[in-house]
């Protein structure tokens, strides 16, 4: 190529098309449904991943900038995920996972201390559901809003985690404390139902933890959970277990019928404002732990 005005004028022309190619500058809608691919060939005009990972995998390969925002948009039915989801972005506060809409009402308690009856009720309601038999959704920064989900576990893992979490590799990854927004989710036999660590503070609304292996909720290492309408039973341990410094409010909520520990149990310096719970909910722990 000579170095004349009009050659540089196509290749600039020609690395920004390139580049804009990765680039979402206006509000776009991604699709996952039963019925899509892995890699579909046009996931901006409406061809639809087969599931949530492979979306996230998709978008984290493109910025999203001050104009833009991604709705990522799951269809009704059953996916299953064979690892962790990493839901992070660079851009992720101009990013919202949005399920179908639910088929019922969340219940005003917790689900019954019968698992498999916990199971089938929270599927009657929740159109989107996703099987992690190993782990759930992980944010490691920050993502707008996750919404509409209904997550199965097997026992084992997180259901849907901000911060650092075991899963990731090291304590020097790049991923730290997270932030963000959930709403009308649930999250049934996880090992710990959600939670919010390493100084991450999460805004929640409207939530089922059901048959947590240890806690339906654990907040630790200076978290914060602001949140209503939270409905945790049935955790192995304790329902609620808020941990170094770190700080719960919640209002109208219950966290009733823990299987062996407190309703709501603070340690290591923890406070917990709650209010709403009617019965089986007690406060313990040591360490300057505190229930208001």
């Amino acid at each position: 190529i000579t170095a004349d005005a009009a050659n540089w004028t196509q290749l600039r022309s020609a690395i920004g098309s390139m580049i804009s190619a990765y680039w979402i500058t206006a509000p776009v809608t991604i699709y996952v449904s039963t019925a899509g691919t892995a890699s579909p060939a046009s996931p901006l005009t409406g061809g639809a991943f087969d599931k949530l990972s492979s979306a996230m995998t998709w978008l984290r390969g493109r910025r999203i900038t001050s104009t833009g925002f991604v709705t990522v948009s799951m269809g009704a039915g059953v996916f299953t995920e064979a690892a962790q989801v990493n839901v992070s972005h660079p851009d992720g506060d101009r990013i919202e996972i949005v399920g179908a809409a639910l088929l019922g009402g969340i219940p005003a308690d917790p689900l019954s201390t019968v698992k498999a009856t916990a199971e089938a009720s929270a599927r009657a309601i929740w159109a989107t559901q996703i099987n992690m038999p190993v782990d759930g959704l992980f944010v490691g920064s920050r993502l707008r809003r996750i919404r509409n989900l209904g997550l199965f576990g097997g026992g084992g893992g997180l259901g849907i985690a901000y911060g650092y979490t075991p899963a990731v590799p090291a304590p020097l990854d790049p991923f730290g404390a997270a932030h963000g927004i959930i709403t009308d989710c649930c999250s049934h036999n996880f090992d710990f139902g959600y939670a919010v660590r390493q100084g991450s503070h999460v805004m929640a609304e409207r939530l089922i933890g059901s048959h947590s292996t240890t806690s339906g909720v654990l907040i630790n290492n200076a978290a914060y959970l602001l949140a209503n309408s939270l409905r945790i039973g049935s955790s192995g341990n304790h329902n609620v277990w808020v941990r170094e410094n770190s700080f719960v409010e919640a209002t109208d909520s219950k966290a009733d019928g823990s299987i062996a520990g407190a309703g709501i149990f603070a340690t290591n310096d923890a406070k917990v404002l709650w209010t709403g719970d009617s019965t089986a909910t007690s406060a313990g722990g040591d360490a300057g732990g505190k229930a208001m």
